[in-house]
């Protein structure tokens, strides 16, 4: 037997007035629901709590501390554009933005260890301290013609620049970039 459409909002009026916070059962709607509401309740009832009570679930996060030791026996000191001997394979990434173009390669060894190799953007920028909407060199100062002649003519040029460079290893053998990925948006 389906319940009278009121009682579910009496019980919700009558939870919150007694400070009680309602259950995800007296908010269930009577009848036919939006699609994507379905869809939020699908899904566990974090996004429920998020989109629809205002209320984003907490997670519990459970992580050591890390202190100064343990940080510095896991970095390695090498200056920057240097590969470590341990790693094998040496990756690059672009991130697209609107005005500039952010990389970065890293160097993985067996077992999913990373180095941080070199990373920056094209074109590079006077100070350390922007962001891609406050770059002070552009892709359009650089490259001329319209959006997407800027940007393919960018991305040609980074792309050249990275795959054609040589990456030094520590004990000075040469390695270069064996995959590298491009994002497909900004924003």
């Amino acid at each position: 037997m389906t319940q009278p459409p009121g009682r579910s909002r009496r019980r919700r009026l009558v939870c919150l007035r007694s400070g009680l916070r309602p259950s995800l059962r007296h908010t269930k709607r009577i009848g036919p629901q939006p699609s994507h509401e379905h869809w939020y309740r699908d899904r566990g009832g974090v996004t429920f709590q998020a989109e629809y009570q205002n209320e984003p679930v907490r997670p519990t996060l459970t992580v050591a501390g890390l202190d100064r030791e343990q940080l510095a026996k896991r970095s390695i000191p090498l200056r920057r554009g240097i590969m470590p001997n341990a790693h094998s394979t040496l990756t690059a990434a672009i991130d697209i933005q609107e005005r500039v173009l952010f990389w970065a390669v890293a160097s993985w060894a067996t077992g999913y260890a990373g180095h941080l190799v070199a990373y920056g953007t094209h074109p590079e920028q006077p100070g350390e301290n922007f962001s891609a909407s406050s770059a002070k060199r552009t892709l359009s100062d650089l490259h001329p013609g319209g959006f997407e002649a800027t940007l393919q003519a960018g991305l040609t040029t980074l792309v050249d620049m990275l795959l054609g460079r040589e990456w030094p290893r520590e004990d000075g053998t040469i390695a270069r970039i064996e995959q590298l990925v491009i994002d497909a948006k900004w924003g």
